[in-house]
């Protein structure tokens, strides 16, 4: 997991924190940077693999299923190109095979197809599979068979295709998140603790630096609109693990970086139609 690094101004010991407060707009909520000592940002996945989102009460992700030898079409003479859709949509990604006669190929987890010296694609959210045997082709009736594994439809966001990963971008209290859809949701980070007592929710004080061992925790709220146009809003946590520090010379203009490990996300998805969904996951 990569680290995330934060940076605090510094006088001697003391961690200087400046608020500075200002109106982002009529009617905008306001925006802080007071919380630039501290980096959510990144790309976070699903705890267990498969989506980010997934139905109320299920800790997020969804089941896992396995599909064995499916037959998806018969070979032709003569004929090196096919083409289907698998019975089964929401393909999860590195587990597409498909074997045709002596020809086997699988996925690399991006939609591409390899292997036997031939080539093929799959698009995980379909199904929609098509392999090229450059010319040649199994005998004429043989079965070209599929094995895979796919996650049923436990996921609230999968009137806009599913949603297997977000990318958070903070500055200061602000946060956008795009999810895997492309659906841009913004939001604010509305305050920050740490299990040592750490605080800079108040401009006016300036915070103890963060213990290495300490977690710190960002509550936060995001709203926007699925790729389905479904309005949606994120509620839930940013967490990590202080694991050092490093820099800072004393002077009055030195910097302390200090830096996160065991990033994680942990909220709720609520659309407009009243679906909720756990969200759990992980930054990479």
């Amino acid at each position: 997991m990569k680290r995330r690094w934060w940076g605090c101004a510094v006088a001697g010991a003391a961690v200087v924190l400046v608020g500075c407060d200002w109106e982002a707009g009529s009617g905008a909520q306001t925006v802080s940077n007071r919380y630039n000592w501290v980096n959510f940002s990144g790309v976070y996945r699903a705890v267990s693999g498969t989506f980010l989102v997934g139905e109320f009460g299920s800790g997020g992700g969804a089941t896992t299923n396995t599909i064995t030898g499916e037959r998806v079409a018969t070979a032709v003479a003569g004929q090196s190109t096919y083409a289907g859709v698998t019975s089964r949509r929401r393909v999860l990604p590195g587990t597409f095979q498909i074997v045709a006669g002596v020809y086997v190929l699988t996925d690399n987890g991006a939609g591409v197809l390899s292997g036997s010296g031939k080539t093929g694609s799959i698009v995980y959210q379909t199904g929609a599979w098509s392999i090229d045997l450059i010319g040649a082709w199994p005998p004429a009736g043989t079965p070209i068979l599929a094995s895979y594994q796919y996650t049923d439809d436990a996921d609230p966001g999968s009137s806009g295709g599913g949603v297997y990963t977000f990318s958070i971008t903070q500055s200061g209290n602000s946060l956008t998140i795009v999810d895997s859809s492309g659906a841009t949701y913004s939001g604010q980070i509305s305050s920050i603790r740490t299990t040592g007592g750490v605080s800079s929710d108040e401009a006016s004080v300036t915070p103890l630096q963060p213990a290495v061992g300490d977690t710190v925790i960002a509550s936060f709220q995001a709203e926007g609109r699925s790729r389905a146009g479904v309005g949606v809003k994120i509620v839930g946590t940013l967490s990590g693990t202080v694991a050092g520090t490093s820099g800072g010379g004393g002077g009055p203009t030195s910097t302390i970086q200090i830096y996160l490990n065991n990033r994680r996300l942990q909220g709720t998805w609520i659309e407009s139609t009243g679906r909720t969904g756990d969200i759990v996951g992980v930054a990479q």
